[in-house]
C-alpha cells in the first residue's frame, strides 16, 4: 500500500527492495533496488544495497560498479568496502 501513495519514492523502492531480498526474493528485489537508485543516484546505502542484489545474483561486475560508486559517495561506507572485497576475490555471494 506504501507504493501506491508514494509510487516514485526511493525510500519505499529501496526498503521493499531489501524486504524481499531479504526473504530470498533477490530476483524479484532488483526492480525494486534499480528504481531507488534511478531515484536517488547519490545515496551510498542504496548503492551498496544494490550491489548486495547484483552480488548475490552472481552479476559480480555490476555489483563491482555499485559498491564503487557507493564507496566514492562514502569513503567509510564499511559494508561497501566489503562487497568490493568480495567481488575482487571472487566470492559469489554476498554475506
Amino acid at each position: 500500500q506504501a507504493r501506491r501513495l508514494q509510487p516514485a519514492s526511493a525510500d519505499v523502492e529501496f526498503k521493499w527492495g531489501l524486504s524481499l531480498a531479504m526473504h530470498g526474493r533477490v530476483i524479484d528485489a532488483l526492480p525494486h533496488l534499480k528504481r531507488a537508485v534511478e531515484l536517488q543516484p547519490e545515496d551510498a546505502d542504496m548503492r551498496h544495497g544494490l550491489g548486495r542484489a547484483l552480488l548475490a545474483m552472481g552479476r559480480n561486475e555490476d555489483a563491482d560498479a555499485q559498491f564503487s560508486e557507493s564507496l566514492r559517495l562514502n569513503h567509510h561506507h564499511a559494508g561497501a568496502q566489503q562487497g568490493l572485497d568480495s567481488v575482487r576475490r571472487g566470492i559469489p555471494r554476498a554475506r
